[in-house]
């Protein structure tokens, strides 16, 4: 005879999850199972009606790759507290990320994160307006352990929980605290190890993207040319990006011409981003023998003239946008540059340069806030907490969540 114990179980788990549905839910609603965000955000309207904006504290949970983090932050932007636990040194030896030894030390470590954000706050969780937590994209593993950290920590408070896609809050993050100087609609780059797009951010849940990578994330190319060129060593703790930025100060941008992707006639005008050729053309001269790695002129020549280069790439893709926006009688004022990669000085300084030369403002979060955090997630915690956007507890991790797909 099979098992029943599994179907038991299951049941008996949609029946808690009823119970907890359906706590705060009106009549019509009492017998939905899995109501959508704008169903049930309406059983927590009264806490936004009621709590002043100045006393509206949200937590965020974040772990969808390889640092664990939570951070409560108020309607003002003010940070109440902030944790990271980086993985950078765990993950040194193995030349990038190993998923399972990432889910491993988010499950160790995400109980003392909670924590100690809030003893740092000097608050508890009962002292809390709502949870919010990246429910994607990322890695599975490690969005499963902050997810269920923050759905029990939510169902077991009573209090709102809100799903929140990483990248959103890496738009949204730069209005922290800023939101009379940068409105919507505004023009977005997102670059990041595992995005690079440009989008129209036109409200919270709204995205238009105008163009992505086709293949590679600038992120990612930074990361695996620093490696190729044997840069940082394994005792160092700073990230391979970073490391190839400050070899990059001391090289010769011009020593080495590498192509400039997606440049040729039939693909010059494309929106669209790739840096896949980039990158294997840097592992072809790194390769030969007339390179010698161990060299740091060699280093620091081609970390200077790769980075030339994807910086030269991004310009002509963010232009061609720029001209099809206006040509549509679109213009905007302000450009946020949000992400990972979004630290690097030369990008930014490169950027701003052509903000001025279009009339555009530029927003950059503060470099700390670029990588991924708590208080991002926070923040798109409340902004999405304004507009009702609320999640039940049944809700689960999306791997791969296209980010023009909110809202749809």
């Amino acid at each position: 005879m099979q098992d029943q114990t599994p179907i038991k179980s299951k049941l008996e788990l949609q029946m808690i999850q009823k119970k907890l549905n359906t706590r705060y839910a009106n009549k019509d609603m009492q017998n939905n199972l899995a109501p959508n965000s704008a169903q049930f955000g309406s059983r927590f309207l009264d806490i936004l009606q009621k709590t002043s904006p100045k006393k509206l504290r949200i937590l965020g949970i974040e772990s969808s790759c390889d640092d664990t983090a939570a951070a409560i932050v108020n309607c003002q932007g003010d940070i109440l507290s902030e944790v990271i636990y980086s993985q950078n040194a765990l993950h040194a030896t193995y030349g990038g990320i190993v998923p399972s030894i990432a889910a491993e030390s988010h499950t160790v470590n995400m109980p003392f994160v909670i924590k100690e954000a809030l003893d740092k706050a000097g608050l508890k969780v009962s002292d809390l307006d709502a949870v919010a937590v990246t429910r994607g994209p990322g890695l599975p593993g490690s969005l499963g352990v902050c997810l269920n950290a923050a759905k029990t920590l939510a169902a077991v408070y009573e209090k709102p929980l809100i799903g929140v896609h990483h990248m959103e809050a890496h738009a949204l993050v730069a209005r922290m605290g800023n939101t009379d100087k940068l409105q919507f609609p505004f023009l977005c780059l997102l670059i990041s190890g595992g995005h690079t797009m440009l989008v129209v951010a036109n409200d919270v849940n709204d995205y238009k993207i105008l163009g992505s990578t086709l293949d590679d994330s600038i992120g990612e190319a930074f990361d695996k040319v620093s490696r190729h060129l044997s840069i940082p060593d394994k005792t160092s703790s700073i990230s391979f990006g970073e490391a190839l930025e400050k070899y990059a100060k001391k090289g010769d941008p011009n020593r080495f011409k590498l192509p400039i992707p997606l440049n040729k006639s039939d693909s010059s005008s494309s929106t669209n981003f790739s840096f896949s050729g980039l990158k294997s053309a840097v592992f072809r001269i790194i390769d030969s023998d007339q390179f010698t790695t161990c060299e740091f002129t060699n280093q620091a020549d081609m970390a200077a003239s790769f980075q030339y280069t994807a910086t030269k790439h991004l310009l002509n893709k963010i232009n061609n946008s720029y001209k099809k926006l206006a040509t549509d009688g679109i213009f905007l004022k302000s450009f946020v540059v949000s992400g990972g990669v979004a630290r690097n000085m030369y990008i930014r300084s490169n950027i701003e340069k052509f903000c001025l030369s279009n009339n555009l403002v530029p927003h950059f979060p503060a470099p700390k806030l670029c990588t991924d955090n708590g208080v991002m997630i926070a923040w798109a915690g409340i902004e999405r907490f304004k507009k009702n956007l609320i999640d039940p507890y049944s809700i689960t991790f999306i791997q791969r969540w296209p980010l023009d797909s909110l809202g749809k």
